[in-house]
This record gives structure tokens, sequence and C-alpha cells, in this order.
């Protein structure tokens, strides 16, 4: 079992890796909000705290109650002037025309 803050850093740091890796490309995809759907196990410590844990994709079989929670996240970029932006493309921004469909003159 993972974590919820390291099931999220994951997708952060994947996200990234796409930007930086379609930096220049000609196809570019905007990124919209992010449908994320987990199984968490809730756990109870010491003093009546409960804790949240995500569920391993080979855990299957285990016989604890697991609960489904749907996150909706909405990505956002830091500008250069640092604030935070949702007007991004996961690789990047070109004005190159793709040649992809047809035209009409």
């Amino acid at each position: 079992m993972g974590n919820l803050v390291g099931a999220i850093a994951a997708l952060r740091a994947d996200l990234e890796s796409a930007i930086r890796e379609g930096h220049g490309k000609d196809v570019q995809f905007g990124l919209g909000e992010i449908e994320l759907t987990l199984q968490l196990v809730a756990t109870k410590h010491g003093g009546g705290k409960i804790g949240w844990s995500v569920l391993a994709f080979d855990a299957g079989a285990k016989s604890e109650r697991t609960h489904t929670v749907k996150l909706t996240l909405k990505p956002l970029q830091r500008t250069a002037d640092g604030t935070y932006s949702p007007n991004f493309a996961i690789a990047g921004h070109t004005t190159v025309d793709p040649g992809i469909g047809s035209r009409r003159s």
C-alpha cells in the first residue's frame, strides 16, 4: 500500500515529464480536469486518528475494507511571474501547423 500524497506526487511527476518530453513537438495536447479514482483503505491509529492508504494494484485479495474515492484535480502551471495558470499544454506550445486533417481553400 502507498499513501495518497505519493499517488498524487507520482501523477504530478509524470505530467511534468510529459510536458518536458513534448516540448517543441508539432502535436500538442491541452490539459483539462483530471479524474483520479483510487481504492483507499482507512486505518485507525492511536488516539482515534484515521489515516488513508492507497491500495496497490496487486492487493486485490486483501480482506481490508476499501473505499473508492474519485478526485477531480485541476492542474495549474506556474508562470514566469510566479502565479499559476490553468492555460497550458501538456507538450508545450507551438505555432507550427502539423498538417493533420483536410484543408479547404
